[in-house]
């Protein structure tokens, strides 16, 4: 997951990729895998705009994610906002119907990393 968080506010399509790819070849089941991460996305957002509260919304998160996210939220010029949350939340949505599970993921992580 760190990899994945990582690479997304890197803007790094390829290392995204082959962090999901990692998930996936693990067997992990990807709806728990995508909210997973738009937990972590929404951390990375509301530690941005709400420090004071930083303690609270990392408290559910392991200590190395902790320092992702919080570093994350910290980046000046990270593309990880709120489109970029709504766009993976669409993708959570349609992982159940996927006939692969993380075709979703994959298309969300292309979407917000190239440059139109």
């Amino acid at each position: 997951m760190r990899a994945l968080l990582t690479a997304l506010g890197e803007g790094n399509a390829e290392a995204a990729l082959d962090a999901l790819h990692e998930a996936v070849a693990m067997h992990a089941e990807m709806k728990l895998f995508a909210r997973l991460l738009l937990e972590a996305l929404r951390a990375v957002i509301l530690v941005r705009h709400q420090p004071k509260n930083a303690e609270t919304l990392l408290a559910a998160f392991a200590p190395d994610t902790r320092e992702t996210i919080t570093a994350l939220a910290g980046a000046k010029t990270s593309p990880i906002n709120s489109h970029l949350l709504l766009r993976f939340l669409t993708a959570t949505q349609e992982v159940t119907f996927s006939p692969l599970p993380h075709l979703p993921l994959e298309i969300a992580i292309i979407d917000v990393t190239t440059k139109a």
